[in-house]
């Protein structure tokens, strides 16, 4: 079962962001525009993983652990590859290498900027990719209640997703009356937690 520290703070000073993150994006705001966040992210898409290497930023490796035991506590008796999966704020796909080589291979991309997911293509990982503000909701490619499961990692600080992008996150995961009635217990320990 989960411990029950804290995986993951969402502040984070700007000399913090600025490693992980580089210098254009450390300076996002909340104000930052939509245009603006996807120009950056474009124009950063060809060196992005080589950037994130050398800064050894390696945030999704311990992050797609974590996934990867809810999941097998959530979902004891479906396969790996029946668990539908929406990578939100997919970038060029680094989390989706670390799902793969746990052997999930049902999985979508879901990104604001068109480059990024090209570069994401490159890895062979997704089955589809969606090309989408997570804050403009709802996204029309994405049913309600889609996807089993939703990874977003590097996005979730000042400047990226918005308030309401965590509402259409919600939307595009299953709900708990869908869920099978035992995995409540660990839904309300995450939520709780």
């Amino acid at each position: 079962m989960y411990s029950q520290k804290r995986v993951l703070t969402l502040e984070m000073d700007k000399d913090t962001l600025r490693e992980l993150f580089g210098e254009k994006t450390a300076n996002l705001t909340k104000e930052t525009t939509e245009d603006e966040i996807k120009r950056i992210y474009d124009e950063r898409s060809g060196g992005y993983d080589q950037e994130q290497l050398a800064a050894r930023v390696a945030y999704h490796k311990p992050l797609i652990e974590c996934f990867h035991k809810a999941l097998k506590e959530v979902f004891q008796d479906k396969q790996k590859d029946q668990i539908k999966i929406i990578d939100a704020a997919a970038g060029t796909g680094l989390m989706g290498v670390e799902l793969k080589k746990l052997e999930y291979t049902n999985i979508s991309a879901l990104d604001i900027s068109p480059k990024m997911l090209n570069e994401a293509k490159k890895k062979n990982i997704y089955k589809d990719f969606i090309c989408a503000s997570l804050c403009r909701k709802p996204i029309p490619e994405i049913e309600t209640g889609q996807f089993d499961a939703l990874v977003c990692g590097g996005s979730l600080v000042e400047g990226r997703i918005g308030p309401s992008g965590f509402a259409e996150m919600i939307r595009m995961v299953r709900t708990a009356e869908d869920m099978p009635k035992e995995t409540l217990g660990f839904v309300y320990k995450v939520l709780k937690n």
